[in-house]
């Protein structure tokens, strides 16, 4: 812990359980110099087997009681359980922070459609909610083969999948409670400590949701809701392997026309007002298919898809973690002209803003300046603390190239030493005679081994 004098001259806030991407992107100099931010526990830490979320939660709730001065926001970043655990905190103690409700309604994805449908019906996929304590008839499903399940308790995409036939099903239902029944109990036990009402309790995580099989082109849409405001930031394309539901990369901004994504826009404020969400960045997920102009909700999710925080920070100059910490400390993050910018290029193109409000905030024109910008961020990941910086992360050693692919220029980024799913792909296109450029990434930075 830091010297209080020092802590004093920056706003504290309480981080509960950061991913290693979080740790990384807290330890960057800009942040450090504006926020005091104290770990509590980690990501990594509550994937291990026998973690207790209900006994961490009471040893938060007693160090926090004897020196809540010390605090002036609380934050969790990762959805589960590192927001949910925040938010019975911050309401424990008067924080600000999205409610546990919101965040529910979001992350038990039942509820979750059941607001979405009253919000946006025509964007909601037809779906049919199993229980797995009740034998299941065949006959009874309202909802033709093939589908799609997921959990309740939607985790890492365990058990998500297409089923042809009822005998698909019937082995999902085998699996579920050894597959999910550690995320089932942990969920249930924060939803049971909580001030959830009670109408939201008949359903437990362990159940299924069977849903039509959704297909197009899928896009995340970004934003964030501050003070009963939604605020869109922008739409990323999803790039997956082929065959294959794996993703190979992203690239923002997408490649959807303008007007498709000003109609996911206001589907994305609908739903964001419906759930309750607020001083939070939010990301939906979409399908678009074009042959019928249909836009399909896959979920929303209450918390920054915090992958894409490089992203918008290279071609935006907005910092989307300093965004976040700003919220939770009671100040508008700015970042309105964002949504603009990036619509009206559409098609295959997005306007390079100036740096924003935020400190040291950069935005890259061309592909040598998005090199040297992540050159540097490199070293700066390379400075952290021990405690901040993941294995891969401490051999910051890159092979860099850089070629000409027709009007293209690509910068790819790899650690010689990892596979080839531990990799970093930034991709930046010269402006073109309307002053624009794309960025594309893959998830980074990676998670521990």
């Amino acid at each position: 812990m830091k010297p209080r004098s020092l802590r004093n001259a920056r706003e504290s806030v309480l981080v509960i359980c950061p991913t290693a991407r979080d740790r990384i992107h807290f330890a960057r100099p800009e942040i450090q110099g504006r926020y005091a931010l104290e770990f509590r526990g980690t990501d990594e830490a509550t994937h291990q087997p026998g973690f207790d979320a209900l006994s961490f939660l009471t040893d938060a709730i007693q160090d926090i009681s004897g020196r809540r001065a010390d605090f002036q926001g609380v934050v969790g970043i990762d959805d589960f359980p590192a927001c949910m655990l925040a938010a019975i905190v911050a309401e424990t103690f008067g924080f600000a922070f999205p409610s546990f409700e919101s965040l529910f309604l979001c992350q038990h994805k039942y509820y979750s459609r059941l607001r979405q449908r009253d919000a946006a019906p025509k964007a909601t996929p037809n779906f049919h909610l199993v229980d797995l304590s009740q034998a299941l008839d065949p006959s009874h499903l309202p909802i033709a083969f093939p589908v799609f399940v997921k959990p309740v308790k939607s985790y890492l995409s365990i058990l998500a999948r297409r089923l042809e036939n009822f005998q698909d099903l019937a082995r999902a239902i085998a699996e579920a409670p050894v597959r999910l029944g550690p995320v089932a109990k942990m969920f249930d036990a924060l939803v049971g400590v909580s001030t959830l009402d009670r109408r939201y309790r008949t359903v437990p995580a362990s159940a299924l949701l069977l849903e039509e099989p959704l297909t197009g082109h899928q896009v995340t849409l970004d934003g964030y809701a501050y003070q009963g405001r939604v605020v869109l930031l922008g739409v990323v394309d999803s790039v997956f392997f082929p065959g294959t539901l794996s993703f190979a990369r992203f690239e923002y901004p997408s490649r959807l026309p303008p007007r498709v994504q000003e109609r996911m826009g206001r589907i994305a404020e609908r739903v964001v007002a419906s759930v309750g969400l607020d001083r939070t960045f939010f990301n939906i997920e979409f399908f678009y298919r074009q042959e019928d102009d249909s836009i399909r909700i896959i979920e929303i999710n209450g918390r920054m898809a915090s992958q894409f925080a490089p992203l918008y920070r290279m071609l935006h100059g907005i910092d989307m973690y300093a965004m976040q910490l700003d919220m939770v400390l009671g100040r508008d993050p700015g970042g309105r002209e964002v949504w603009r910018r990036a619509s009206s290029c559409g098609g295959s193109r997005t306007a390079l803003s100036p740096a924003s409000r935020h400190p040291r905030s950069v935005a890259a024109s061309t592909s040598d300046s998005l090199t040297r910008l992540w050159r540097s961020w490199c070293r700066r990941v390379s400075d952290c603390p021990t405690s901040c910086r993941t294995t891969r992360a401490i051999d910051m050693r890159w092979s860099i190239s850089a070629r000409a692919i027709g009007k293209s220029c690509t910068a790819n980024m790899r650690r010689p030493s990892y596979s080839s799913r531990s990799a970093l792909h930034l991709f930046v296109r010269p402006p073109d005679a309307g002053g624009c450029a794309r960025g594309l990434c893959d998830e980074i930075p990676p998670h521990d081994p």
